[in-house]
């Protein structure tokens, strides 16, 4: 069979010819993007940008049963002139049967009113053999406020009625229950024709609608692929579900008539439009959680921390950098999110669970005093700014590892803490990566027994990447809510999977969408501390008292007889350890950065040691060493920042940062070597890291047999 996929350059060149020429455009009021489960398969972030192109004041998305694709469209209309209408196809049910409706939110009444519903069909209303949502007309009836409802295309109750040859009266009695008349411009002109006059017999707008899947009619071959993926048997689909022009779908139901068509098409459309408030879809603050006097309780506790390591006079140093790291805490409003995580490690650590740091939290000495971290960044000259920012109000990411046997206990405590409405397991959206898209399309192919033309395949897996396949939940997020907050004024709810089972509800929305207004810990589940309390059991000692300059564990890692060691026993480590030379803790501590790091060893530190130009101690190896050694060497503190910033995103050094260094005496290999980084791992991380590895290595070291024991899983 001959490939029926159309051409290549048609499909690349279609979108530049393709234009909306009408001196009055419509508003597409039903579009699906690639969140519809393998069958939508244009991004949200295109569809704006062709109704922007377009000269649209508006375009609605309607997924079907979800709204994940809301925070990509509301971020690409940022700055432009066009509105993201918000709304969904979802299946009402009707005396047991399931038809096709819309839900678009009028305001944000409504658009709390839709996240509520999407959340209860994915929650209460599944069926279970399907895993797929419904909505009886009972609940929505209950959550109707600020909803827009549209009668819904091919799959409605409307249109069901119709095709069962029912009279108009009849029909028109169903038809009622809505607030306008989706016309599916793939349907029968006849049935269509119909709707239409029943909308004029009860006063409700008819609408033309495209039901779009797609951009461009080019595209229609992907779906095709992508509804066969999801089990569809082939069939060769005669609708077209592109995204069109105003000229297209005046044409498309010109049989209504010239006026009739430009009233469905244009004014109603618009109508529609207009009542529909401009708002985001997610909250465009940040909204933390607060507990009551945790200012004064964090100072508390960190001032007579203080005091018991240094004695009733801390040095300047240490008075100074406390002070500065809790005005700045507290300025911003972050004290709680400190005293959150100081509660939920000390009750590990209180039931005998020892924690692992996880990121940058081990630059702040705050953190350190309350006990939230090990790691004191004094001791170890980590900056503070690298996990505040410059101006120190960066939300803390205050992210932990945990023992695997005790991450459900300590997920369970937070709910406690706040509330089983208050705590939330972060989701993420299952996408096709490009090997699944691969093998969907191969196995099309065969199938089918269609030869793909040539270079086919790349250009149909490419737009087929990103096309959900199921909502996940994130291995160890957390999101926790402030006390005068609902999830719905943020975000709907779901099991991982609509699978009840689970137990546990996911955020509907990715957890990247809801970072900047929601608090999300990263409680994961983890070997290092899970090893370290094994290890522990068996051999009765505790590891906070391992000492960090044991010369035979030093030497076993120097070896490289590291063999069941985190961090240090795959084989580029060991190669790195043998051309290093380390020699003491803080040399390993750059190890993991140099192992960790993209561009960091490989032709550039490698190199710099192996020709003697530096040592482990001179090269860079953590994006903290750069701020650091560029203010020993007298350059400004927020100009040593811009730097490390610019370096450790692997944006390299412009020329003006570049002179700044070399007038104020960097050598020009250290300017090099900045240039070739792709990215910096940071200090307080790597650290972490280091300190629960050497651990396990003291066991290996000083226990063989309880190590092999446990290495073994016995």
């Amino acid at each position: 069979m001959k490939s029926e996929f159309t051409d290549l350059e048609a499909r690349t060149g279609s979108a530049a010819k393709r234009i909306d020429n009408a001196p009055v455009k419509r508003v597409e009021l039903h579009a699906h993007t690639k969140m519809s489960a393998l069958d939508g398969v244009a991004s949200a972030r295109d569809l704006v940008k062709r109704a922007t192109e377009w000269g649209h004041t508006a375009i609605a998305i309607t997924d079907s049963d979800v709204l994940q694709a809301f925070p990509g469209a509301y971020r690409e209309s940022r700055n432009k002139n066009i509105k993201i209408i918000f709304g969904a196809e979802v299946k009402l049910q009707r005396d047991g049967n399931n038809y096709a409706a819309t839900l678009l939110a009028k305001n944000a009444i409504g658009l709390k009113n839709l996240y509520k519903l999407i959340s209860l069909s994915h929650t209460e209303y599944i069926y279970e053999i399907a895993l797929t949502p419904y909505i009886p007309v009972d609940v929505l009836a209950e959550h109707r406020e600020g909803l827009i409802v549209g009668s819904g295309c091919s799959g409605s109750i409307v249109y069901d009625a119709m095709h069962r040859s029912d009279s108009e009266a009849f029909v028109a009695d169903i038809a009622r229950y809505y607030d306008y008349l989706e016309l599916d411009v793939n349907e029968d002109k006849s049935v269509n024709t119909a709707i239409t006059r029943i909308g004029e017999l009860l006063g409700k707008p008819a609408v033309a609608v495209g039901n779009v899947r797609y951009l461009d009619p080019e595209d229609k071959a992907v779906h095709h692929v992508l509804r066969y993926a999801r089990g569809h048997e082939y069939l060769e689909c005669l609708a077209n579900y592109h995204f069109r022009t105003t000229e297209d779908m005046l044409k498309e139901v010109g049989y209504l008539g010239k006026d009739k068509a430009f009233e469905v098409v244009v004014t109603n459309s618009n109508l529609i439009a207009e009542m529909i408030e401009e708002m985001p879809p997610i909250p465009e603050r940040f909204f933390p959680p607060v507990l009551d006097g945790a200012d004064d309780e964090m100072v508390q506790i960190c001032y007579a921390r203080a005091k018991e390591i240094y004695g009733d006079d801390p040095p300047h140093n240490v008075k100074e950098r406390l002070d500065y790291e809790l005005g700045s805490i507290i300025k911003n409003g972050y004290a709680s999110i400190y005293m959150i995580a100081q509660k939920l490690v000390n009750k590990s650590n209180d039931d005998g669970y020892m924690v692992g740091a996880r990121g940058s939290v081990g630059s702040s000495l705050v953190a350190h005093l309350l006990g939230i971290t090990e790691i004191d960044p004094l001791k170890h000259n980590i900056p503070f700014e690298t996990f505040a920012g410059i101006s120190g109000d960066k939300i803390p990411g205050i992210d932990r590892n945990f023992c695997i046997d005790y991450l459900a206990e300590i997920h369970n405590y937070a709910e406690e803490l706040f509330g089983k409405d208050k705590v939330f397991r972060a989701g993420t959206v299952g996408t096709l990566s490009e090997r699944l898209a691969t093998g969907l399309l191969q196995k099309y192919y065969a199938d089918m027994s269609i030869a793909p033309a040539p270079g086919e395949v790349e250009a149909l897996v490419l737009a087929m990447v990103g096309a959900k396949k199921t909502t996940v939940q994130h291995p160890g997020g957390l999101i926790i809510l402030p006390a005068d907050k609902e999830i719905y004024d943020f975000s709907p709810i779901q099991h991982p999977g609509n699978i009840k089972d689970k137990g546990f509800l996911t955020t509907h929305f990715e957890y990247r969408d809801l970072d900047s207004c929601l608090l999300k810990f990263d409680l994961l589940g983890h070997n290092s501390p899970t090893m370290i309390k094994r290890l522990e059991d068996l051999t009765g000692v505790d590891p906070r008292d391992i000492p960090l300059d044991d010369e035979k564990t030093l030497s076993l890692i120097i070896n490289a007889d590291t063999h069941g060691v985190p961090e240090f026993h795959n084989e580029f480590v060991c190669n790195i350890i043998k051309t290093a030379k380390p020699k003491t803790f803080d040399d390993f501590v750059k190890i993991s950065g140099l192992s960790h790091g993209s561009d960091v060893w490989s032709d550039n530190a490698e190199t710099l040691i192996k020709s003697g130009a530096a040592t482990i101690s001179d090269v860079i190896a953590l994006r903290d060493d750069i701020m650091v050694y560029l203010m020993d060497k007298g350059i400004f503190k927020d100009t040593a920042f811009k730097i490390m910033e610019s370096v450790r995103k692997g944006m390299g050094l412009s020329d003006e940062y570049k002179n700044i260094m070399l007038e104020a005496g960097v050598p020009e290999w250290y300017t090099e070597s900045c240039k070739k980084i792709k990215y910096l791992f940071p200090k307080a991380h790597a650290v972490a890291y280091t300190m629960m590895s050497y651990r396990i290595a003291w066991f290996k070291a000083h226990h063989p047999e309880a190590f092999d024991k446990v290495i073994k899983g016995e």
